[in-house]
């Protein structure tokens, strides 16, 4: 299951917000659940990103809205989609951000709202298990040093470099952040700075 939280940048009165759920009923059918946080509205389904973008994009030229709107991964568990929900509505009211794109994934909406909070906010969110893990930390820390470079990473940390690999492929897949990209790069390299 994924979620949208729609944010609107102007006031919207109750018959637009009433006509933007009915959109989104019409358009996606049952496989929706809707939540009104008036003026926000979280939409969670079960489609793909890519049919989500084309529905937004929709949206935004049809309908004439000032909206931005923040699309989830796919959860599949309903505790963790809620606590994942439950913590960027909370950034995204408490942000003070004019957001200049219409569409943001999670590590768009990272990117764009870390100058407005403390890193330590996105700390345990974003490392989840590794937010203590000195030896993982000490990895990232070295391989950043090493400007992403997986030979001089592995031979300054006595590590054979596919051990090293797979350590990184490892923090991937249980964070979703990727180091050797560049933007999954700059944020991790900003949390254990």
């Amino acid at each position: 299951m994924h979620y949208l939280i729609i944010k609107f940048k102007k006031e919207v009165k109750k018959a637009e917000y009433d006509n933007l759920i009915l959109f989104f009923k019409q358009l996606l059918g049952m496989n929706i659940t809707v939540k009104e946080f008036l003026p926000n509205l979280i939409i969670e389904h079960d489609y793909d990103d890519l049919e989500m973008i084309e529905v937004i994009e929709s949206l935004q030229s049809e309908l004439v809205y000032d909206i931005v709107v923040f699309s989830s991964k796919k959860f599949t568990s309903i505790a963790e989609l809620e606590e994942h929900q439950n913590f960027i509505y909370n950034v995204f009211n408490r942000s003070d951000n004019n957001f200049y794109d219409y569409f943001y994934d999670e590590k768009k909406f990272i990117m764009q709202v870390f100058k407005d909070f403390d890193y330590k906010l996105f700390k345990s969110f974003v490392l989840k298990k590794y937010l203590n893990d000195q030896v993982m930390i000490d990895i990232l820390q070295t391989f950043f040093k090493n400007n992403l470079n997986t030979k001089k990473t592995s031979e300054e940390l006595f590590m054979h470099r596919n051990t090293l690999i797979n350590k990184i492929e490892k923090f991937n897949y249980d964070t979703g952040y990727d180091v050797r990209n560049f933007y999954d790069a700059y944020i991790i390299y900003n949390l254990i700075k």
